[in-house]
């Protein structure tokens, strides 16, 4: 488990299963796996390792870390914490922090080394962060 931001990190979900006292919230984008949540705030947005994430599901992820993430220390997992959880955690600084893409996937790289971020996710942010834009 890597920490990208003081209430915002990245892991494994054998990490997830045992999680240290400080995580107080954990958010699941594993599609295959399950975690009984505890004590802990909890939820699960199923991504498919290794594919694109489809906007809405990216939107969920995005919205439930940042409505959360000012009251809670919140642990993002998948499987190995390789793909889809960083790719989580870069869009979230992508469209809640207002991170360049690069700058956002060194930024989690540089916390977290060896994460191969899920194909087509610069695509997928900027269509988001369009989106988003729109609303407002």
């Amino acid at each position: 488990m890597d920490w990208i931001r003081p209430h915002l990190a990245v892991g494994r979900y054998a990490e997830a299963l045992a999680p240290p006292p400080s995580v107080d919230a954990l958010l699941c984008v594993a599609e295959e796996k399950v975690v009984a949540p505890g004590p802990r705030l909890y939820r699960k947005v199923p991504l498919v390792d290794m594919r694109p994430i489809p906007l809405d599901l990216l939107l969920e992820a995005v919205a439930w870390i940042r409505d959360h993430i000012a009251e809670r220390r919140i642990l993002v997992f998948c499987n190995e914490g390789v793909g889809r959880s960083p790719s989580v955690a870069v869009a979230y600084l992508c469209v809640a922090e207002g991170l360049d893409f690069h700058s956002a996937v060194a930024e989690v790289a540089r916390r977290r080394p060896g994460i191969r971020p899920l194909p087509g996710l610069m695509v997928d942010v900027a269509e988001l962060q369009r989106l988003l834009a729109a609303r407002d």
